[in-house]
């Protein structure tokens, strides 16, 4: 029993314990319909591991046509919605964007480095807006 206990005990402390999420990732746009196919489709592979199979080659297009049918009734839904919600349409477009452009840092009049986001808005909005007037842009 003693042994037992300073076992558990060494395991508790030096054994890492591994969380499991109960959130399943699935994107919004995936339909029921869809996640089964696709979830029978990986089954399938898993079984057989060959994507020749016949079995295999019906689930992938069944799957991908399932998929892509609902990307698209999804999208046309975003886009005649656009009008009422505009967020979730952004949101969605958003999440779609690879590329997350940042402006680095400025100098100001002065020569001083602006690393905060209100100086950078400032410095911005004088160099385009008085810029414009004072003949700068062209």
């Amino acid at each position: 029993m003693l042994l037992k206990a300073k076992v558990e005990k060494l395991e508790e402390k030096y054994v890492p314990v591994r969380r499991q999420s109960d959130k399943k990732n699935k994107p919004i746009w995936m339909t029921h319909k869809a996640f089964k196919a696709v979830r029978h489709r990986r089954q399938l592979y898993r079984k057989y591991r060959d994507t020749k199979h016949p079995a295999y080659v019906k689930a992938a297009k069944k799957a991908s046509a399932l998929v892509k049918q609902a990307k698209r009734n999804f999208e046309e839904k975003l886009a005649i919605k656009i009008k009422e919600d505009k967020k979730s349409f952004f949101a969605y477009v958003r999440r779609k964007c690879k590329s997350n452009a940042k402006v680095g840092s400025l100098l100001n009049n002065q020569g001083q480095q602006i690393t905060t986001a209100r100086e950078k808005a400032e410095v911005l909005n004088d160099f385009f807006l008085f810029g414009i007037y004072q003949g700068r842009h062209n």
